[in-house]
């Protein structure tokens, strides 16, 4: 059987990515939280997915759906903002210093710097697919999941 998560998305999530101990949970990293790197979890399946402009409230709820399916079924979600996110939601009115350093620590890294960022950030642990919530981070979602896992990669296409 295979278990995919319908969304705009750039990789699917598919049975074989799926961690043998579901109990060994690692909660998704929040928005309010001052990184995205950061879990409350002890203990890792070393299996992430990068959802890439995660969708808020307003936007509807899929985003919350997919945080609690990925921690229902034991696969880390890191949270990152694509610059086009990012740049807009630093310059609301209503951003202040410390939602602003928030935002930019939750940043992709950016062309030619994915691998380093991934040695830097995810350590032992191994990126099973990209998910985007938003048109504005799809190439950012695209280029990450070239990179970083380009098996299930099918090429980058700047008309997407």
């Amino acid at each position: 059987s295979v278990f995919v998560i319908l969304l705009p998305c750039v990789g699917a999530l598919t049975a074989p990515c799926l961690p043998r101990n579901p109990s060994a949970l690692s909660p998704p990293p929040t928005l309010s939280q001052p990184s995205a790197f950061i879990t409350s979890s002890s203990e890792s399946t070393g299996v992430v997915i990068l959802y890439v402009d995660p969708s808020g409230p307003s936007e509807g709820a899929e985003g919350q759906t997919v945080l609690q399916t990925l921690e229902s079924i034991g696969v880390e979600c890191i949270q990152l903002w694509s610059s086009p996110t990012a740049n807009a939601l630093c310059s609301l009115r209503s951003s202040n210093e410390e939602t602003v350093q928030r935002v930019r620590g939750m940043e992709a890294p950016l062309e030619g710097e994915e691998l380093h960022w991934a040695q830097r950030h995810l350590e032992s642990r191994e990126v099973v697919g990209v998910l985007c919530g938003s048109d504005g981070g799809l190439s950012t979602a695209e280029r990450l999941q070239h990179v970083l896992i380009p098996e299930r990669s099918n090429g980058i296409v700047p008309a997407r």
